[in-house]
Formats: structure tokens, C-alpha cells, sequence
């Protein structure tokens, strides 16, 4: 964990080579920058590999990043010439936010990690679809 602020990154001439890396790296996907206290709620859910969760307040999508990284490991089965292939994700994270503009900002985070473990949708709380394994349809309230 590195505790530098901001502006110091951008400002301090010494310190220049490292912001543009960092500017670099989190452009790719590799490193991504995050609040301490955004850190804890996956660490308290404890999400594993292969489960599925909703994220009703995923922006600016650190956090999302992290439980995607838990639950989206990749199910492998061996192909014709004997070498084992990544099919799909074992889990996944949809990726709410009620605000569209956050959303927006959320897809652009999202993009680089390159995922198919994830699913955004802009949809206020109180409206949010139910989401139930059991049945294809839905219930008989939503059609």
C-alpha cells in the first residue's frame, strides 16, 4: 500500500517518473487505486471463487474490481490436442449504480480488466429486478 496523496504525486518533480508509471499501469488494468475503507467490504463478505454477487453501489468500481478478482475464476476443460482451455467464469458480480453518469464511469473502470465476470446496470435499488436462479421468467410480477 502506498499512502501518497495526490496532488504530492502530481506536484513533487522527483517523484514524476513514478506517477507516469502508475498513469501507465492503471490505464492497462494492472494497477488500480483505492480508498482503504473501499477495501473492506469484500474482504468482510469473504466472496470465494464462483459465487455470484450484486454490487447495488459498485462506483467508481474499485471495489467491484476486487470481488470480480475473487469470484471470476475461469472453469477449464481439456481441448482436442490435450492442452486445458479457460471456457467461462465460475462466478460473477453484477455491478449496479442508480446515477447514469456514474455507471458510465464505472463501464470505463470496468473495461480494463477485461472480464466477462461482470454485468453493469444503472437501476435505482427500490426497482431492481428480482434475481432468482430458479426460474428463466421471472415471477409472475415482472412478465
Amino acid at each position: 500500500q502506498l499512502s501518497v496523496d495526490r496532488r504530492p504525486l502530481r506536484r513533487n518533480k522527483s517523484l514524476e517518473p513514478l506517477h507516469e508509471w502508475l498513469k501507465i499501469q492503471t490505464d492497462c488494468g494492472h494497477v488500480t487505486r483505492q480508498e482503504t475503507v473501499s477495501m473492506i467490504p469484500p474482504v468482510v463478505l469473504d466472496a470465494k471463487e464462483g459465487m455470484s454477487v450484486l454490487d447495488m453501489c459498485a462506483a467508481p468500481g474499485s471495489k467491484t474490481c476486487q470481488l470480480v478478482e475473487h469470484v471470476g475464476g475461469f472453469s477449464t476443460v481439456a481441448s482436442e490436442g490435450g492442452e486445458k482451455k479457460d471456457l467461462e467464469p465460475k462466478g460473477y458480480v453484477v455491478a449496479n449504480d442508480a446515477d447514469e453518469k456514474r455507471a458510465y464511469m464505472l463501464v470505463h473502470q470496468l473495461r480494463r480488466m477485461n472480464s466477462p465476470a461482470i454485468f453493469v446496470t444503472s437501476c435505482d435499488g427500490q426497482f431492481f429486478p428480482i434475481l432468482d436462479e430458479k426460474s428463466d421468467k421471472g415471477t409472475e410480477r415482472e412478465g
